[in-house]
């Protein structure tokens, strides 16, 4: 049994209101096309269409894989997944990033750590 990575795309309805979800997806299967069939079971179980909620009806929908990516070896460390962004407001940027880390920092206790968010924001900020 083989490890493989994949990009689940779905289009979320609420009250006429759409956004999309990118879902990243730990499937194992026997080759490729096994967890391909396998991501798209999963995407296709997890479409639901819900009319009589109090905010409004919510569709979801299931629109395909975009990338299926074997785990060579899944160890300490492995890379998963990375995107490089080339943000046009920096700060902006800069400033998302910093609040998304201290959200994290706030809901896992950690101890004798120092604010990572500061130093990462300099470090994001001085490469541009």
């Amino acid at each position: 049994m083989k490890t493989f990575l994949a990009r689940l795309h779905f289009s979320v309805s609420i009250s006429g209101k759409t956004s999309y979800e990118e879902q990243l997806r730990l499937i194992l299967g026997d080759s490729p096309s096994d967890a391909y069939q396998k991501a798209n079971k999963i995407g296709h179980s997890e479409a639901v269409c819900l009319p009589q909620l109090n905010y409004g009806s919510v569709t979801w929908t299931f629109t395909g894989i975009t990338e299926l990516n074997e785990i060579a070896e899944l160890v300490h460390g492995t890379e998963l997944d990375s995107k490089t962004v080339e943000p046009t407001d920096k700060m902006e940027f800069g400033n998302y990033i910093d609040q998304r880390v201290n959200d994290l920092q706030r809901e896992i206790p950690m101890t004798g750590r120092k604010s990572l968010s500061s130093l990462y924001s300099a470090c994001f900020l001085s490469a541009f």
